[in-house]
């Protein structure tokens, strides 16, 4: 990359019906229903990534960086009449223009070559955004082409602490220890957890352990004994786990409880 793909450029707000596709642009075949979904991820929660693109001798704007996203603006602008009123942000984006044609071709390569999956923070912080919005499930799931017991299980993580996200972001956890912390509902414990389980090297069955240290799984034999029907007549309390794939179900044993056992038991 030379010296003019460095230059960093202010992004100036341009009217969609001023953007075209640059042949510069290495994604000039994109699937419509891959438009129609990233459209419905905008829509949602908004441009996240700016356009790049260069000025013509005519005073149009060809995108070079971000032909997916202008194809999804276009997509709702074909939609929504009153965009400009409603949406003007979605109706005017922010573009990127490079100073000379250069600098246009290396955005547009250096945009294609260095496209990797969103880091599994941001992944969780776009899901959560999107559902604070009031985006279902099912919506979230066809935005980012996805299942939706995945955008669940990033639910599941967005409600996590901040700092718990954080040190995800930071990869001083893995995602599975991440996972391990959505047991509990105690924000000032588990903040103390993170802090033992970076500094120890913790494993995820030790966060869990910590976080709850009562807890057993159905597969325990005394929950095998006492029965789950029984344990929950007695008051006992049971909490899902979306995370584990042998078994989801784990008993959380928070207070002090007899479940009734029958004679030949006794």
């Amino acid at each position: 990359m030379n010296e003019q793909s460095r230059i960093v450029a202010d992004a100036t707000h341009f009217p969609l019906s001023q953007l075209m596709l640059s042949t510069m642009n290495p994604r000039q075949h994109v699937e419509e229903a891959e438009v129609a979904e990233l459209a419905e991820s905008i829509w949602t929660a908004g441009l996240i990534q700016n356009l790049a693109g260069i000025e013509t001798t005519t005073g149009e704007i060809e995108i070079v960086a971000g032909g997916r996203r202008l194809r999804a603006l276009q997509f709702l602008e074909a939609r929504h009449d009153d965009l400009e009123q409603t949406r003007p942000e979605l109706a005017n984006p922010p573009v990127r223009i490079a100073p000379d044609v250069p600098t246009a071709q290396a955005w547009a390569l250096a945009e294609n070559a260095a496209r990797r999956d969103l880091h599994p923070a941001d992944e969780i912080r776009a899901y959560g955004k999107m559902a604070q919005s009031g985006a279902p499930v099912s919506a979230i799931a066809r935005a980012f082409a996805v299942s939706e017991k995945h955008v669940q299980r990033r639910l599941a993580l967005a409600g996590l602490p901040e700092a718990v996200i954080a040190a995800l972001a930071a990869n001083e956890i893995s995602l599975g220890m991440a996972a391990a912390f959505t047991i509990s509902a105690d924000e000032a414990r588990s903040l103390e957890v993170l802090d033992l389980c970076k500094s120890r090297d913790w494993s995820e069955h030790q966060i869990r352990k910590a976080l709850k240290p009562e807890a057993v799984k159905l597969s325990d034999r005394r929950a095998s004994f006492v029965g789950l029907e029984a344990y929950q007549a007695a008051g006992g309390r049971v909490s899902r786990d979306l995370f584990a794939e042998d078994d989801p179900d784990r008993i959380y044993r928070e207070a002090v409880v007899r479940a009734p056992c029958s004679k030949g038991r006794q």
